[in-house]
C-alpha cells in the first residue's frame, strides 16, 4: 500500500515539476522577449539621435538648400552658437 502511494505521489510531483518548468520557461521567454524589444527600441532611438546630431552638424546654409525642416535648422544654429561660445570661453581663459 505504501508503494502505491509513493508511486502516485512521484507521478504527481513529476507532473507538478513539469508544469512548474513549463510555466517558468514561459515566464523566462516572456522576460527575454520584453528585454529584446526594449533593447531594440533603445537602439533605434540611439541611432535616430545620432543621425539627428550628424544632420545638425551640417552647415545651416546646406540644410536650408536641401529643404530641411525649420526645427532641424534651429537645432543646428543652436549647436553652432554653443560651440562658438565654448571657443570664446577658451580664448578668454
Amino acid at each position: 500500500m505504501n508503494t502505491q502511494f509513493s508511486q502516485s505521489s512521484a507521478v504527481l510531483s513529476h507532473s507538478l515539476a513539469e508544469r512548474f518548468l513549463a510555466a517558468t520557461g514561459e515566464a523566462t521567454r516572456a522576460a527575454l522577449f520584453a528585454f529584446q524589444s526594449t533593447w531594440r527600441e533603445r537602439a533605434e532611438q540611439s541611432a535616430q539621435a545620432n543621425s539627428l546630431e550628424l544632420m545638425a552638424g551640417v552647415n545651416t546654409h546646406t540644410l536650408k538648400d536641401i529643404g530641411a525642416p525649420n526645427w532641424l535648422i534651429a537645432h543646428a544654429i543652436e549647436r553652432q552658437d554653443s560651440q562658438q561660445f565654448r571657443l570664446l570661453d577658451l580664448y578668454r581663459s
